[in-house]
């Protein structure tokens, strides 16, 4: 095994290792289907993401002020893909992570919000519209991704649990170009919406908060690199970015046939 292979692995293992919750946008990866018919692969992907959504519609005997909440989120993902011809491919991913939310309801003091238990489970396709030339592709992918999170939180010195379920759909489109033989780059347009619900107890007391959750940035546009690191390995870095939502990923992918 090569040195940069091994570096490599060893890094998304400690991010994996550092990782144990989950509330995080999903990486992208090149809008373009690259997989043969009949080939899987098997993917390591690691996101840093910034992001902010809105809390709304608050209702419970007792009710709930409206707010918004920025995050900031280390996720590790798994992803299984198949081919289904040269321009179709479909893939499977779950994930783990970990999260921080802060908030200033009522208050100009950040309150923190700490994941404790979570996960995401998801799939999506990618598919090539056209190819213009050998060096020049043109696709789209749907990823949906479906999101569980519990948090303990501390609010004017009370305590606080949450639960949070979500789903985020994310829709992307623009090109894959090939610069040099191993190395390509890729990125476009993307549409990013979350939907879900989020309910708050306080500790030792009756009753709950009920919030609808949604996401503060919908509309956004993203930039990568792929290199193929052998017939068998790539990896791929890539930066999405919208009004309030910033995204670092990290992917190294292996063919398993």
């Amino acid at each position: 095994m090569s040195s940069k292979k091994s570096f490599l692995i060893l890094l998304l293992v400690t991010l994996a290792l550092y990782c144990s919750n989950a509330l995080a946008v999903a990486p992208l990866g090149p809008p373009t289907a690259n997989l043969e018919k009949g080939k899987y692969s098997l993917g390591l992907d690691y996101t840093y993401s910034e992001m902010a959504m809105k809390f709304r519609n608050g209702n419970s005997p007792g009710g709930g002020p409206p707010f918004d909440m920025d995050f900031k989120n280390n996720a590790i993902y798994t992803t299984l893909s198949r081919g289904f011809g040269q321009n179709w491919e479909i893939f499977f991913r779950g994930g783990v992570g970990s999260t921080r939310g802060t908030d200033n309801i009522g208050s100009t003091v950040a309150h923190i919000y700490d994941a404790y238990k979570g996960y995401s489970l998801g799939f999506g396709t990618k598919w090539n519209f056209c190819r213009p030339n050998e060096n020049l592709k043109i696709g789209g992918m749907f990823q949906i991704l479906w999101t569980k999170v519990e948090t303990y939180a501390k609010l004017a010195g009370n305590k606080w649990r949450t639960d949070t379920d979500y789903t985020e759909m994310q829709l992307a489109f623009g090109p894959e170009y090939k610069i040099k033989e191993n190395i390509t780059l890729f990125g476009g347009g993307f549409a990013n919406i979350i939907r879900g619900k989020m309910s708050a107890k306080q500790r030792n007391a009756t009753g709950r908060i009920f919030y609808d959750v949604k996401g503060d940035s919908e509309i956004g546009g993203y930039i990568g690199s792929r290199i193929i690191i052998n017939e068998n390995t790539s990896f791929a870095v890539e930066w999405q970015n919208a009004k309030s939502m910033n995204v670092l990923g990290l992917n190294l992918t292996f063919l398993l046939n």
